[in-house]
């Protein structure tokens, strides 16, 4: 979905949209008013599209959430048009409290100035939970540990079974330990009045509260009711309660009590101890986790490229296949039906002469139908016809080989290929764009093929290569023809030329070379460089060098290079090993 008119998603949000559909996403503008936003951003949001364009981003998260040193700083980074990294606090369309980290990267412009900024943000709700629960675990033991002494325990939610109990434990109820530990020791001893209403004996009741204050009665081992005070507190994980801990404290008497919080101090002190050992592994743990989302990030950023094109070129090749396949069928009825007719039209004007033949004076009648219909003239032009059709199908014929050259699959190993014969299928496909114009002659082509014997490689990556470079040149050559005239541009021909040879007998040497502005000295230094372009926003992505010098130089172990002068024109030369 878009937001204030159209905005070209950059190549790293498309591949995100494809391997991580549950990021935020958006582009603003050079001052961070939104200008797009995906599907997963509104519905956090909860926001209208019209009502979230030209919004602060920051503000479109709820402006609430956002600190005055925090909106102090995203503002600073975006005056300075650097890229930057930020937790907010956020509330969704619900009403519920989330944490995102955003990433917010620079775009520039044509100049190198920044026009956008585009954005990826990541839900990092459970790990701030996480964290919030483990400190207000900590801060709530530190303070009981330092006013009152207890009977600290541990215990799983779906069971209620103690996982861990304090050693006073055994006093309280006249119980050893080992009893404490069994399977259903707790709910076996709550007085089947009190059961009920304590609300952490369900676990469908701790959704939405984490701390308890109950009093109840325990059955001790001499069959008394002792009551109790029991202070509770909720942990979870992922959002879902998974662990109760809790402070056991007996009200039945206040002298006793008193006596039990004294002799408990130090326990409590030790199983505090205990929890801050497990505080800091968890901690460790949770950083441990962060540091590997942020290298799956990297790594998302580093594949997005390959995982873009792959899908462009797949669904690209089935389309052309479809294509090549629906003209097959008819071109095949075509080519086995001509002969024929031909023949048929053959055998009818050899009948006709020989009607003529005996019959020079036909009936009236008749010869004024052969003169209605030109007779004579169709005698002429019905071979001349069917020439012509027969070229056209050999024309779709060859479109059709073309299209299935170009899109020829990869396999995993290489394969044997004609580099002239992927040329070929290039410009053939590229004849619509090679063509006359209204506003220009055709863009002539010329080609200096030398011997070359196949090689091994991967020919649908090869053609990609082909297809970008020759792109390329033809954009450069129609950039350079704006404001000349047709005469103009006739008078300086627009011209691509294909030149291949063998270097050493080792490598294949294919030059493409055009005879358009060239580049300047700034642009051939970024010429390579990821999601660099100079075309207008919506002509180019940035990706087509960058992804042709990785399959030259990665994928075949060859070399991508290039020369250029300004008003010179611009040459690239691909070195392929033989072997």
């Amino acid at each position: 979905m878009a937001v204030g008119g159209s905005a070209e998603m950059p190549a790293v949000m498309v591949q995100a949209l494809s391997v991580r559909p549950d990021l935020l996403m958006a582009l603003t503008d050079r001052e961070g008013q939104i200008e797009w936003v995906n599907q997963t951003f509104a519905e956090r949001t909860g926001l209208p599209t019209e009502d979230l364009a030209g919004k602060l981003f920051f503000k479109a998260l709820m402006p609430c959430a956002v600190g005055g040193e925090q909106q102090a700083y995203i503002q600073e980074r975006l005056y300075q048009g650097a890229a930057f990294k930020v937790e907010l606090t956020c509330v969704s369309c619900e009403q519920s409290e989330f944490w995102l980290l955003v990433d917010a990267q620079p775009i520039r412009d044509e100049q190198g100035e920044v026009c956008r900024y585009s954005l990826l943000a990541t839900d990092i709700t459970t790990r701030k939970q996480m964290e919030q629960a483990f400190d207000r675990t900590r801060q709530r033991l530190k303070r009981l540990v330092e006013s009152v002494q207890m009977v600290p325990w541990e215990a799983e939610v779906a069971t209620h079974r103690f996982t861990y109990v304090g050693p006073r434990a055994a006093e309280l109820l006249d119980y050893d330990l080992a009893t404490w530990y069994g399977s259903h020791f707790w709910l076996d001893h709550v007085h089947p009045e009190d059961l009920p209403h304590i609300p952490y004996h369900d676990p469908a009741t701790l959704l939405d509260q984490d701390d308890y204050v109950v009093e109840y009665r325990l059955r001790s081992g001499d069959g008394r009711w002792v009551w109790v005070k029991d202070i509770v507190t909720v942990l979870r994980q992922a959002g879902k309660p998974t662990q109760l801990i809790g402070f056991l404290l007996e009200i039945n008497d206040r002298k006793r009590a008193e006596l039990a919080l004294h002799e408990a101090k130090v326990k409590l002190e030790e199983a505090n101890e205990v929890l801050e050992l497990r505080v800091q592994q968890r901690t460790a743990a949770l950083q441990q986790e962060k540091e590997k989302s942020e290298q799956a990030l990297r790594d998302l950023q580093t594949i997005q490229t390959q995982l873009i094109q792959a899908e462009k070129m797949s669904s690209l090749g089935q389309m052309i296949a479809g294509i090549a396949h629906e003209i097959n069928n008819p071109v095949g009825s075509l080519v086995g039906n001509l002969k024929p007719a031909e023949t048929y039209i053959q055998d009818l004007f050899r009948l006709l002469r020989e009607y003529q033949r005996y019959c020079p004076a036909p009936d009236p009648a008749i010869a004024r139908l052969m003169e209605e219909i030109e007779l004579d003239f169709v005698q002429e032009d019905l071979p001349k016809l069917m020439r012509s059709m027969k070229e056209a199908v050999r024309r779709i014929q060859s479109i059709s080989y073309s299209m299935k050259t170009f899109v020829r699959s990869d396999t995993c190993d290489k394969v044997e290929f004609e580099v002239h014969e992927g040329l070929n299928s290039t410009l053939m496909l590229l004849q619509n764009r090679l063509k006359a114009q209204s506003d220009r002659p055709a863009i002539e082509v010329v080609k200096h093929y030398g011997e070359l014997p196949a090689i091994y490689c991967f020919p649908g990556q090869l053609n990609q290569v082909f297809m970008n470079l020759m792109v390329n040149a033809i954009d450069a050559l129609e950039e350079n023809n704006q404001g000349l005239t047709y005469a103009e541009i006739a008078k300086h021909p627009n011209q691509i030329s294909l030149s291949t040879s063998v270097l050493d007998t080792s490598a294949v040497v294919i030059s493409i070379r055009d005879n358009g502005p060239g580049m300047p000295e700034e642009v051939q230094q970024r010429l390579f460089d990821y999601m660099f372009t100079t075309k207008p926003v919506g002509y180019g992505t940035g990706l087509g060098l960058s992804i042709s010098r990785q399959i030259v130089e990665e994928k075949h172990g060859g070399k991508l290079s290039f020369l250029s002068a300004v008003g010179k024109g611009t040459e690239f030369i691909i070195q392929l090993p033989l072997g």
